[in-house]
């Protein structure tokens, strides 16, 4: 639907965003040959908003390894206060000239401990690590 759209382009914004923040976003595609793709992400629809509503997004560093990145961001009603929508992702640090998963320079991987050591101290969050399942007939 149009109204999904809206909350996935609007994730993938705020996703950018926070890359510019942790040091991997366009400067950093634009001056090397490293950038990131998302191979997966989970997005919670909690509560409606509707166009007009003003939203905010917080984001989150919530690991890290030489190739992988999993940030968690939340869209909140910003009159109202309430969790409207979560996104998951799982980006990987790829190599722009050969397109193959590559590990992140030493001083990025530096950068990101400091963020994800203030990320820590965030309240925990709800939304967070969730698998998608069906149960199946028998259960």
């Amino acid at each position: 639907s149009y109204e999904r759209w809206i909350l996935h382009t609007y994730f993938w914004s705020r996703c950018w965003c926070f890359f510019e923040k942790i040091g991997l976003g366009r400067n950093y595609r634009e001056t090397s040959s490293g950038s990131t793709f998302a191979v997966e992400h989970h997005i919670t629809y909690n509560k409606e908003v509707v166009e007009g509503d003003t939203v905010e997004c917080v984001s989150r560093l919530v690991g890290f390894d030489e190739k992988r990145l999993h940030h968690y961001h939340e869209m909140y009603h910003l009159k109202q206060g309430f969790l409207a929508a979560t996104c998951e992702f799982l980006s990987l640090h790829v190599s722009l000239t050969t397109r193959r998963v590559s590990p992140m320079p030493i001083e990025k991987l530096n950068y990101l401990s400091k963020v994800l050591a203030s990320h820590k101290n965030l309240p925990p969050v709800k939304y967070i690590g969730r698998v998608i399942k069906t149960p199946s007939i028998s259960e």
